[in-house]
């Protein structure tokens, strides 16, 4: 039988750095798919990276005569862009640790049974990093609130799809007031986009549901996420706080279908905007990226018509259902049912200081008299989005009633 002096042995003989990587994938897989920036260090206020903010869009290029002098202004413009790391923290608490180990399986089933827990712990926390990138404006905003509710415990919400039962939530306005919780989720409606809480509670449609603990709710709405893609696919703001007004190739490509069904005219037309509105050039690279049912009511308006047509219709091993054109099209539970992203995943990158893991600083160590221990681990990083203009979305699409 393998034996551990401490916890914190057990944990890092048995829990490896690789072992997460691999548990993060099952729960997280467009934010898996991102390339990890480990260059990215930080400063004193946050990690910096280079943001190209002009390329080939500003003249001086061709010279008529050899005057060894600068143009008005350079053909390619690079900035230092400062961002500020996110902070994300996951605590597993276990108790029963000498009763445990006293019984008859001794402290291989115990070390099996943290190994379990941990891991359904790490893809618990992909799943978080998963609909922040897919979902968050940075301040952590679940959803909000579709209607006002009035001392109340069943509220209905914009979409319930990634509230969870047993999650710790506050309400707060979108200026950043507090005005219920925390209650707990009891259960949650995806369909009807409704959910109950463990005790009655007031408010007005529009305000947001948030985790716990993560605004102050003092009237100020802090960024403390990652920032996502609603924050990135931008025509607005500032972003790394550089303004999109000043540098326009800061800005996406953003077409409102007015509640509209997605159709292949849509799709092309944020296709060709892309390639003729930025440097993108071609479709290389380029993914389309939505939530499962908005790809199934696609497929089901698109087909017939294609059919009719007469156009070829591959269908079988070679996935080209989960395709348009030569773009791969990326599904996701987490995803917005009412947006549609056709962006180059390659452009974000996944900025890490502290990927993931278990902090060894904190001592994991059976204390004499504790019958309990917690694990803490660690994640520093942000969403690093270097070609933001060779990504475009469409919004405020239909949303089909099975999403």
């Amino acid at each position: 039988m393998e034996t551990y002096a401490t916890v914190k042995d057990l944990l890092k003989r048995r829990y490896s750095q690789d072992f997460i990587v691999q548990t993060q994938k099952l729960s997280a897989p467009i934010f898996s798919m991102l390339r990890e920036n480990m260059d990215a260090r930080p400063s004193g206020a946050g990690l910096v990276f280079v943001l190209e903010i002009d390329g080939n869009e500003i003249g001086g290029a061709w010279r008529a005569p050899d005057d060894n002098t600068l143009p008005p202004t350079g053909s390619e413009r690079v900035k230092q862009a400062l961002v500020t790391p996110a902070k994300y923290y996951r605590v597993c608490a276990f108790s029963g640790l000498a009763e445990a180990v006293s019984q008859r399986a001794g402290e291989e089933a115990f070390a099996s049974t943290v190994t379990y827990s941990l891991s359904q712990a790490v893809r618990r926390a992909s799943a978080d990093f998963e609909t922040t990138f897919l979902r968050s404006d940075g301040k952590g905003t679940l959803t909000t609130l579709s209607a006002g509710a009035s001392a109340v415990t069943t509220v209905s919400v914009t979409d319930a799809r990634i509230l969870r039962p047993g999650m710790s939530s506050e309400i707060h306005t979108s200026a950043g007031v507090k005005v219920d919780g925390p209650v707990t989720i009891s259960s949650v409606d995806a369909a009807a986009n409704t959910i109950v809480v463990s005790s009655a509670v007031t408010a007005s449609s529009g305000d947001g549901i948030y985790k716990t603990g993560e605004q102050l709710g003092d009237g100020t709405l802090r960024d403390i996420t990652m920032l996502g893609l609603p924050a990135l696919v931008s025509t607005t703001a500032t972003v790394y706080g550089v303004s999109r007004s000043t540098y326009p190739t800061l800005q996406s490509k953003l077409t409102d279908a007015n509640a509209g069904s997605l159709d292949d005219a849509l799709l092309r037309k944020m296709r060709r905007r892309l390639l003729i509105e930025t440097p993108a050039e071609s479709t290389g690279g380029l993914v389309l990226l939505s939530n499962y049912e908005q790809f199934d009511r696609y497929v089901e308006i698109a087909l017939p018509f294609r059919r009719f047509n007469d156009m070829r219709l591959d269908l079988g091993a070679n996935q080209a259902m989960t395709t348009f054109g030569d773009m791969p099209w990326v599904l996701s539970w987490a995803a917005d049912p009412k947006r549609v992203y056709m962006t180059n995943l390659a452009g974000f990158e996944r900025g890490v200081i502290r990927p993931l893991s278990v902090d060894e600083r904190v001592n994991l160590e059976w204390v004499n008299g504790s019958d309990a221990f917690a694990v803490l681990m660690k994640f520093y990083g942000n969403i690093i989005g270097r070609y933001l203009n060779q990504s475009a979305l469409i919004y405020n699409l239909e949303q089909p009633s099975n999403a």
